[in-house]
């Protein structure tokens, strides 16, 4: 029933939260014009295209696609049975920026959900449904590779070394993939796909941060953890989650461990396995050590606080984020004061991301 109630909660101020953010900007530009964006992909456009069609307002187009997410996501959890309601709270801690904006992505990462929850129905299946994610975003072709990870031990020790070894690589400067970038983008300028390319790959060398020392720790922290409860005799059903689980977050740390240069590529490829970060910890905890659930539950919402307060923390989001108006109430009382306020900040955000002045 609480479930149940938090979705309700999160469809009111997520699903038909109104001008939060930075990217409505750019849909709702596109949705105003017919969906003809040549830079998003045929299934977004499809979808956009039916509901523009038919007349109906941007801000529940944007709900139709954020409460369909959340409720593919809201399936994934009560499969799993790690304490969903704890994991979709923290969850949305750590991804609220995603849930805010990416509508693309958001379809996509349902898609990846489903390929990932019926993985074991076969690799075919799971192909099937990762190709359907990529008519929404072309970026969940970066997920196919944990189709392989889920059924090999082999594979997953590789990707373990090699995001260590990044690690180090990384932070001593020995090697990195942003030079290597360089040197090729001139050469993809002939090519529809170059902006796009560009986009994820053209930025300055990213720096190293706390959190993403922390994050490598916790990679180990859930490698070794996997690694003795896959020497326990477990039922079918709880190996099967385990297992993904630890595969989703393997592959998420993989790609930022490896390709931390390109900080777009990565933080947005993580978010199709986030919620995996937070299933993994409540899973262990319910098999294996029930009397410690209170530690680790403290454990992972320290960390989503964390990350959910230094996010929010930067000042670039203060005039994007602070001060909150719903959809359906703009339909029965309009702010206009609201409206002109957001517009002008997210003009100025869009000018200075674009000057290269934001990531």
């Amino acid at each position: 029933m609480f479930f149940i109630s938090a979705f309700f909660v999160y469809f009111f101020f997520i699903g038909l939260s109104y001008k939060s953010g930075s990217d409505w900007y750019n849909y709702l530009a596109d949705y105003n014009a017919g969906c003809v964006n040549p830079n998003f992909e045929l299934g977004y456009k499809a979808v956009c295209s039916g509901f523009s069609f038919f007349g109906i307002n941007y801000w529940f187009f944007s709900a139709f696609i954020k409460c369909f997410y959340i409720s593919v996501l809201g399936w994934v959890l009560w499969r799993a049975r790690g304490a969903p309601l704890a994991a979709f709270v923290l969850y949305v801690l750590l991804s609220i920026v995603f849930l805010e904006n990416m509508l693309r992505q958001q379809l996509a990462a349902a898609f990846v959900l489903l390929a990932l929850l019926y993985m074991r129905k076969g690799n075919l299946v799971a192909f099937f449904l990762l190709f359907c994610a990529s008519l929404f975003h072309l970026s969940a072709l970066v997920c196919i590779p944990v189709v392989f990870l889920f059924r090999s031990a082999v594979l997953r020790s590789f990707f373990l070394s090699l995001s260590i070894l990044f690690f180090f690589f990384q932070s001593l400067k020995i090697f990195n993939f942003a030079s290597i970038a360089e040197f090729f983008l001139p050469y993809l300028s002939g090519y529809n796909f170059a902006a796009r390319v560009v986009l994820y790959v053209g930025f300055d060398h990213y720096p190293m941060t706390l959190g993403h020392l922390l994050r490598l720790v916790l990679l180990l922290l859930y490698s070794i953890l996997f690694y003795f409860s896959s020497k326990r005799d477990l039922e079918v059903d709880t190996e099967y989650w385990l297992r993904l689980s630890y595969s989703a977050v393997l592959l998420m740390f993989f790609y930022e461990m490896v390709f931390y240069d390109f900080g777009v590529f990565w933080m947005r490829v993580r978010e199709f396995f986030t919620v995996f970060l937070v299933i993994f910890p409540f899973l262990l905890a319910r098999y294996f050590k029930p009397h410690l659930w209170l530690v680790v539950f403290l454990t992972v919402t320290a960390y989503s606080v964390y990350v959910f307060y230094g996010l929010f923390s930067l000042p670039v989001f203060d005039s994007l984020y602070k001060g909150y108006s719903n959809s359906a109430l703009q339909l029965i009382s309009r702010d206009i004061d609201f409206d002109r306020q957001r517009d002008m900040a997210v003009e100025e955000y869009w000018l200075k991301w674009k000057a290269g002045e934001l990531r």
